[in-house]
């Protein structure tokens, strides 16, 4: 017996995994559809929601050099433990937090 595959298969079965679904509208935005409301139509493009860009955390060590007759900070890029100073910054590159710890 043959069957024929439908056109939505893969996008189906993500939905049955639970991801979220979208669907093209008629201004060629992406929409975002309720799990129980598709009809799975063959004349609409479905996809599934992609998932949004995540902040950007950085943490940064500083020390003084003591060295020199004027103080000269350093900051170093390090792990969560060394740090003093925590920076948040959009998936865009804007920064968007500091705190001091």
């Amino acid at each position: 017996m043959n069957f024929k595959v439908h056109p939505h298969e893969k996008v189906m079965r993500e939905w049955l995994d639970g991801k979220a679904i979208q669907y093209k509208n008629n201004n060629d935005e992406w929409v975002d559809i309720a799990p129980y409301e598709t009809s799975w139509s063959n004349s609409i493009e479905y996809r599934v929601k992609p998932k949004e860009p995540e902040d950007i955390i950085k943490y940064i060590a500083t020390y003084c050099d003591t060295r020199l007759s004027y103080p000269l900070l350093h900051f170093v890029p390090c792990n969560i433990e060394d740090a003093n100073i925590k920076m948040v910054f959009s998936p865009e590159g804007q920064l968007l937090e500091v705190s001091l710890s």
